[in-house]
């Protein structure tokens, strides 16, 4: 037990910073837990009740002196998500299943230290969970406001968290019908006061190319190497007009993102990318072409491209509830900020479900440098995201 040997090797010049420290943390984390057991759904003293036992836990068997044990606030709001529409209403079933959902998840994990499974964290990107926990944070202090406040008037809000993963299948597990709302916002902007309105259109392309082979030493006239000729139509596409690293604002590209294979068969995944939904066709032709050329030039080859639909540009679909857009430039000058209306030349959920019957503009959350290893969220701009959802939420209660 890693705790109990640093017990052992205890120094006492060290017990008045460990005295600090332990009031220091004490100090924000019993109000702290409290919160995030009502995040929960829970009684606050259920939070409280929580943190003991795994903090003892946590001295004898944790091997760091610097870790901060007990809940947080993205699985508080997984458990209210995953248990209220099996509590049907009743408290004690509520707790109940809460409480079973928590040995489950701690099964799991003492399943996953035992086979060694923590090389599966190294997979979870940074940069996306700093994002999400950015929209989270705003989303859950905006929920708080209106419901502490009783000033705050307004009519029913929905809280809904999917993967907002910008590839068409976030949402694949949202009922619209469910949900029973008019709009819906997401909160995956960069900066402050920003309204997207407008995605790109989507579509992904799988390029399989099969050839033939063989020993290396028996080659010369017989193999046809699959990964040469990916390689051929690699620099066939047209990078310098139709490439994310040469095109920007409405432009359209072709973007080859994954390769994999070996000589018999290799296989290639493009992303195509238009604000104009019909260009996607046009943007396929051009694979098709270029498989079509290969092929003549290796009969023996064969070259199959097929196109799958991501998502569609919301603006096809938000022109359908015009109010969605409106009423959010409301809420911004509202709180005495100027709205900036930006096109995204990327996607978010807001596309699929404005395709399902749902508007959804996305609106900034202060999220910068998407995706890379500088990304970071800047604090006044959530509250500024926090200010603009109370106020859009007072703006639809005053609809009819």
């Amino acid at each position: 037990m890693p705790g109990l040997a640093s017990m052992t090797a205890y120094e006492r010049p060290w017990l008045r910073g460990d005295l600090v420290a332990g009031i220091t943390v004490a100090a924000y984390l019993i109000p702290q837990v409290m919160a995030y057991a009502e995040v929960a759904g829970l009684q606050p003293v259920v939070g409280l009740w929580a943190i003991m036992g795994s903090m003892a836990v946590y001295a004898f068997f944790g091997s760091s002196r610097q870790l901060s044990v007990g809940p947080e606030s993205t699985t508080a709001l997984m458990t209210a998500t995953a248990v209220a529409p099996l509590a049907l209403g009743d408290a004690g079933r509520y707790a109940g299943l809460a409480a079973i959902l928590a040995l489950m998840v701690g099964v799991m994990c003492l399943v996953g230290y035992v086979a060694r499974l923590g090389f599966l964290a190294e997979l979870l990107s940074k940069p996306v969970l700093v994002g999400y926990m950015a929209g989270v944070a705003v989303i859950m202090t905006a929920a708080e406001t209106l419901m502490k406040d009783p000033q705050h008037k307004h009519g029913p809000v929905r809280v809904v968290f999917t993967v907002d993963e910008e590839v068409g299948r976030g949402t694949d597990k949202v009922d619209i019908a469910k949900i029973g709302a008019t709009a819906a916002y997401t909160l995956d902007g960069e900066a402050a006061a920003g309204i997207e309105n407008e995605t790109f259109s989507a579509d992904m392309a799988t390029v399989t190319i099969t050839g033939v082979n063989i020993h290396p030493g028996f080659a010369k006239g017989r193999m046809v190497n699959a990964l040469r000729l990916a390689g051929q139509f690699l620099t066939r596409l047209p990078w310098h007009r139709l490439a994310p690293e040469t095109t920007e604002k409405r432009e359209p590209f072709l973007h080859p993102y994954v390769i994999e294979g070996g000589v018999p068969e290799a296989k290639i995944r493009i992303l195509l990318r238009s604000f104009e939904t019909a260009e996607l066709a046009e943007l396929a032709k051009v694979l098709q072409t270029i498989a079509a050329t290969l092929e003549a030039e290796h009969p023996r080859a064969k070259i199959n491209v097929e196109v799958k639909k991501q998502y569609r540009n919301m603006r096809e679909h938000l022109e359908k509830e015009p109010r969605a857009v409106k009423l959010a430039v409301e809420a911004y000058r509202r709180i005495g900020v100027e709205p900036l209306y930006q096109s995204i030349r990327g996607g978010t959920d807001g596309s699929r479900l404005s395709e399902m019957g749902l508007p959804t503009p996305n609106l900034s959350c202060g999220m910068h440098n998407f995706h890379s290893p500088l990304e970071f969220a800047c604090l006044e701009e959530m509250e500024t995201a926090v200010k603009a959802l109370v106020e859009l939420a007072r703006l639809w209660g005053e609809q009819k």
